[in-house]
């Protein structure tokens, strides 16, 4: 597997969630931008580069290829999606404040012209229209080098809260019950196992 953006020459990788969700988005994306950040390695597969980023405002550049191609000799329309919905995804997450995250609820992709290997370089904007506390919405355009729009986008995405778990407090009992699809795990608690109810020598055992 390749583990390099072609477009930037640096390694992509994962960086650790927690370390995503303790700072404000715009922060973060920002230290993608200047390699603090490994890009995710998606950005080996269909490579994209950042070249700017606001709070609420990204743009991207990326080179489509001849691997890139359908059957009918032109690039999928899955890489202009995948392209816009990267873009659209990050200016959500560019309004994040640390502890807060994101995910997409729908996008939805319009072609206007056709793209190639010949189209060049493009530039994808991502731009948030509406931020509310629970839900935010994001435009995406495509375009190349005379600036035609060659495809656009929009997007609903859910923003909720990441606060960690807090630890239980001596003393507290606390339950984990195994998830429906796992039932080999059964469930345990933090209970002390009952005790069988004393025998006396001569008496009859309990009823059950």
């Amino acid at each position: 597997m390749n583990n390099v953006n072609p477009l930037t020459d640096r390694p992509v990788g994962i960086v650790p969630l927690h370390e995503v969700l303790a700072q404000p988005g715009v922060e973060f994306l920002r230290a993608i931008s200047a390699g603090r950040y490994p890009m995710p390695p998606m950005a080996a597969v269909i490579p994209m580069a950042p070249v700017q980023i606001d709070e609420g405002y990204v743009v991207f550049r990326a080179v489509p290829e001849s691997r890139f191609y359908n059957p009918i000799g032109s690039v999928h329309g899955g890489y202009a999606s995948t392209l816009l919905d990267t873009a659209m995804g990050c200016a959500v997450h560019s309004t994040l404040p640390a502890g807060e995250g994101y995910t997409t609820l729908e996008i939805k992709i319009a072609f206007h012209k056709p793209i190639t290997h010949a189209t060049g370089e493009l530039r994808i904007e991502g731009t948030v229209v509406s931020r509310g506390a629970r839900v935010a919405s994001a435009t995406g355009r495509i375009t190349d080098a005379k600036g035609e729009l060659l495809a656009s986008g929009t997007t609903t995405c859910l923003v909720f809260r990441t606060d960690p778990p807090r630890l239980p407090e001596p003393g507290q009992v606390t339950a984990i019950t195994a998830s429906p699809t796992d039932p080999a795990a059964g469930s345990r608690d933090t209970h002390p196992a009952p005790r069988p109810p004393e025998r006396r020598e001569g008496s009859a055992p309990p009823s059950r």
